[in-house]
């Protein structure tokens, strides 16, 4: 395949329950635990579209933990604009 090929060719962007973006050939079924977010293009579309989506790299579920501790919400009293539970 030449490079022109593979530029020539459409992909599919996908996104994880992590909220993990990736490219996917269009046209076939998701890996199992990827869905569709509607954008497709070449591969230089479809990167520049992730680049502008995935602002924060970091996975769903880490963030959800981190923001649990730094913002619990049954904390009553806190000095400060931020807690970290212990």
């Amino acid at each position: 395949m030449t490079i022109e090929t593979i530029e020539d060719f459409h992909y599919k962007v996908v996104v994880n329950q992590e909220g993990q973006y990736s490219l996917w050939p269009k046209g076939k079924s998701n890996a199992l635990g990827w869905a569709d977010t509607g954008f497709a293009g070449t591969k230089s579309e479809c990167l520049c579209h992730i680049r502008q989506t995935w602002t924060d790299m970091c996975p769903l579920s880490l963030r959800k933990s981190l923001s649990d501790k730094m913002f619990p919400a049954n904390a009553q009293n806190i000095a400060g604009p931020f807690y970290l539970a212990a």
